[in-house]
């Protein structure tokens, strides 16, 4: 989520970001959306079961590994119907993400 919020901190419209489930990282993750000024632009929904009826609810989603073995939820997204913006790493994602067809493959945070 840290690579993503980067990112969405550089729009210049506005948006709602979505974040399911509670991790480790969640402190780090709430801390710098706060630092660069898009932490009221951040939802955060704990854990729950409920994610097809969150997923089904938003535009899109977004993918900010580096590295994804198999990515369960960028396949849940895809399952509700859901467009995914995800970079081109190694691992999984580009054998579920047809570029153009139910998303996109970005190579780098500047494409």
């Amino acid at each position: 989520h840290l690579r993503i919020i980067k990112l969405l901190s550089k729009l210049e419209f506005n948006f709602t970001y979505t974040i399911v489930g509670d991790g480790d990282q969640k402190e780090a993750v709430l801390n710098e959306a706060k630092k660069l000024g898009v932490l009221e632009k951040l939802v955060h929904i704990p854990f729950t079961k409920q994610v097809n009826q969150i997923l089904s609810k938003n535009d899109m989603f977004l993918q900010g590994s580096f590295v994804e073995g198999f990515p369960n939820a960028l396949l849940e997204s895809c399952v509700a119907g859901i467009p995914v913006i995800a970079f081109d790493v190694p691992g999984g994602t580009k054998e579920i993400v047809e570029h153009g067809i139910n998303g996109f493959l970005v190579k780098n945070e500047k494409e």
